[in-house]
């Protein structure tokens, strides 16, 4: 499975996560008016994957955005653990993920909240 499909697919099943955010799981950019709460993602960085083992360790951000901060923050705590988890169903390919980061920003010009979530994940390659 690709790794895009793997996030969508962690994103939209994850119980505490999909419960905030429903589909609103969107590659680079939100849409131009979304709905709120929703969640964002870009790979940050993709390293060689070390040794035969086959794992590699891209990075990913995860914007995750609300009307107001405690929105927002929800959205990131269930980033965090959706993507902590190792081997969930339907997702072979996924080993778990770490947070390396996290920034809490807002936007007076559109009103949103944003907290950036940047994870070290660990997948095989397929």
């Amino acid at each position: 499975m690709a790794l895009h499909a793997t996030i969508l697919a962690r994103a939209t099943t994850h119980a505490g996560l999909s419960v905030l955010i429903g589909a609103r799981c969107y590659p680079l950019r939100l849409p131009e008016t979304p709905t709120l709460p929703a969640l964002s993602y870009q790979r940050i960085s993709s390293p060689e994957k070390a040794g035969t083992s086959g794992v590699h360790h891209p990075r990913y951000q995860f914007d995750c955005w609300g009307t107001t901060y405690v929105q927002a923050e929800a959205v990131a705590v269930q980033v965090e653990a959706a993507f902590a988890e190792h081997r969930a169903a339907g997702t072979p390919d996924y080993r778990g993920g770490q947070r390396v980061g996290q920034l809490d920003t807002y936007d007076p010009a559109t009103g949103r909240y944003r907290v950036i979530v940047d994870m070290r994940l660990s997948v095989i390659d397929s």
